[in-house]
């Protein structure tokens, strides 16, 4: 049942963290915060969203693709050289996994400036399955 707390000036249903006018009903379980959330379903199903996906469709080539890998060699080869060397420059043991994750932080941060670039956003996801196939 949802509560309130009282306020200066009304009462925050903790439900929603709203100010709640209607404290007597919300108090008795008949908020109209927690009904509405209580609408609200959550898709749990995921699994369309991702099959449907063009940009998870670019990553997987991308990443999975023969040019990338005649370039650079396969992605795990390369993961464990950038490793090494940046761990030299920094002085301290990394992982594939690190430098995995340190590039999709970097197309993150690349990200956060322009959040519709398709490319960063096709390399952010190919840095996420690579991450899967070094750990």
């Amino acid at each position: 049942m949802p509560t309130s707390k009282r306020k200066q000036y009304g009462y925050v249903c903790e439900t929603s963290s709203e100010l709640c006018e209607d404290w007597p009903d919300c108090a008795a379980g008949g908020c109209p915060h927690a009904q509405k959330k209580a609408r609200k379903k959550p898709d749990t199903s995921y699994s369309e969203l991702i099959e449907n996906s063009p940009i998870l469709e670019k990553a997987q080539k991308t990443v999975d693709g023969r040019d990338k890998s005649d370039h650079y060699g396969p992605p795990e080869e390369f993961m464990r050289r950038l490793a090494k060397m940046w761990g030299g420059y920094l002085d301290m043991d990394l992982k594939p996994t690190d430098a995995a994750m340190m590039m999709a932080l970097l197309k993150a941060a690349r990200l956060r400036k322009n959040p519709d670039h398709e490319d960063s956003l096709v390399d952010l996801a190919g840095y996420a399955r690579i991450y899967e196939r070094v750990k």
